[in-house]
């Protein structure tokens, strides 16, 4: 931590209502940042750029590790069907300040990890976990209903 008032995302400042020299009492305290700074940090995780393809799962949990924003939750959602753990990667990423994710998922296509899903959503658990069907991504809630689903790009008629 820095004793500067401010953190860095994606290349842009966000003051911090005082200065953190411990990142866990930055990280639990509610009032980290300024109020002011509320709508900048929400409208920088919302237009936050994924990469379109990753060579590995691990590409991808390294991509949403740094997409996190600084003090805000990241989550790996569960993999609906044990057997498809190499098929695909999901990941809520907590929007500041706002009781709504972005969900971001990936699937493996000919041995890399291509981008199908980006969508805003409501927290988890209303989106806990992911599967693959129908030439589809698809987004469970905790009762394991269909909740939303993205169709995977070169496939069933999907654009590439």
């Amino acid at each position: 931590m820095s004793s500067d008032n401010y953190m860095e995302y994606e290349g842009q400042r966000f003051q911090t209502s005082k200065p953190y020299s411990d990142w866990d009492d930055f990280k639990e305290d509610p009032k980290n940042y300024l109020e002011s700074e509320t709508e900048k940090m929400q409208a920088a995780v919302k237009s936050v750029q994924f990469l379109p393809t990753a060579a590995d799962r691990e590409g991808v949990m390294a991509q949403m590790s740094d997409k996190q924003f600084p003090g805000f939750g990241c989550a790996q959602l569960g993999i609906l069907h044990k057997d498809q753990l190499d098929q695909c990667a999901a990941f809520s990423i907590q929007i500041p300040r706002s009781s709504q994710c972005r969900y971001v998922g990936y699937v493996n296509v000919d041995g890399r990890f291509v981008l199908v899903s980006d969508f805003i959503g409501p927290p988890v658990p209303s989106i806990a976990y992911i599967s693959v069907s129908d030439d589809h991504l698809n987004f469970h809630n905790i009762k394991k209903s269909l909740v939303h689903r993205d169709p995977i790009a070169g496939q069933d008629g999907a654009e590439p």
